[in-house]
């Protein structure tokens, strides 16, 4: 993954152990915007379907072991999935959580604390003396991908 800044180049370093190690601090602060952000949303409408789906899925799953047939489940979790996905106020809840953690996410970018010029230099490979944390092409075109990379780079190896 790379960023481009003025002449500047910087990768994402490739090691994820490393990476992790570097940006813990990152991840800390997001777990907590993102807690700040969510917390005082009702998910109860979620949750009710979050449970149902779950059991169904155990049921499912103790059949299959049993080496019996689970049609019917299927059916049933079909169903219910179609409802949740149809429902106004499950949807309204889900928009509202991402909106929210986007929120929290534009937070940490817009951090003023001294995260990021410590973090990115162990976390970049590239010239350190040129990231410019107060310049708004830099924060755009480089911290705001560098952050939306690690993070997927994380969930991608089952890290966070």
């Amino acid at each position: 993954m790379e960023y481009k800044f003025k002449d500047n180049v910087y990768k994402l370093k490739p090691d994820v152990l490393a990476l992790y190690r570097d940006g813990i601090d990152l991840i800390a602060k997001r777990k907590d915007l993102e807690f700040k952000h969510t917390k005082g949303i009702d998910r109860s409408a979620v949750l009710v379907y979050q449970n149902k789906l779950k059991t169904l899925q155990d049921e499912k799953l103790l059949l299959t072991k049993k080496k019996k047939p689970t049609d019917k489940i299927d059916k049933q979790l079909e169903e219910l999935d179609t409802k949740y996905q149809l429902d106004s106020e499950v949807s309204a809840i889900n928009v509202h959580l991402i909106q929210k953690r986007g929120d929290a996410m534009l937070e940490l970018i817009a951090d003023k604390s001294k995260l990021f010029p410590v973090m990115f230099p162990k976390m970049l490979e590239g010239d350190a003396s040129t990231m410019d944390f107060d310049n708004f092409e830099f924060v755009r075109d480089v911290v705001c991908k560098v952050i939306d990379d690690f993070f997927f780079v994380m969930t991608e190896n089952k890290v966070i």
